[in-house]
């Protein structure tokens, strides 16, 4: 696994994509921060029979995931292998990804309300996932973990 962080930050160095990758990173888990709010408005005034599950459902998700990652507390892949990630970022509480159970149990709940979303919720929260390991933020396993525990929440409310 060091040696594939190894190769991805000289890729990012010889192809100058550095910046696109801490962009995407850093700017688009804003686009679920932003919607989700004016999500749940809409829901309350045109499916207020929904509003309470697409509330709770998202919440519940992302408290049982941070405590989780707190209770386990795995190191990172830039603890474990010594290397700068391309964010700055605290230690520890790697496992579950806590941007990825969020972007994916909020596309899993978007789309539930709205099924012609898919793609679009799908493919931004995709690209999260992949930011949060090309930044040498998370290892694979907590990029899977985490959409494996919103896939499977989404399962059972959705």
């Amino acid at each position: 696994m060091e040696e594939i962080y190894q190769h991805l930050f000289y890729f990012y160095q010889k192809y100058h994509i550095t910046h696109g990758i801490i962009f995407l990173t850093r700017y688009l888990p804003y686009f679920f921060y932003i919607s989700y709010p004016l999500f749940l408005i809409y829901i309350y005034i045109n499916m207020s029979s929904k509003g309470f599950l697409y509330t709770v459902v998202p919440l519940c998700t992302f408290i049982f995931s941070s405590l989780l990652r707190s209770f386990l507390n795995f190191p990172r892949p830039y603890e474990q292998y010594h290397f700068e990630p391309l964010l700055k970022h605290t230690s520890g509480q790697s496992f579950p990804s806590r941007h990825c159970v969020c972007a994916w149990i909020l596309a899993f709940t978007y789309t539930s309300a709205f099924p012609s979303l898919t793609l679009l919720c799908y493919s931004i929260a995709l690209l999260i996932s992949l930011s949060r390991f090309l930044s040498g933020l998370h290892f694979p396993k907590d990029i899977i973990m985490g959409w494996m525990i919103s896939g499977f929440v989404a399962f059972i409310f959705y």
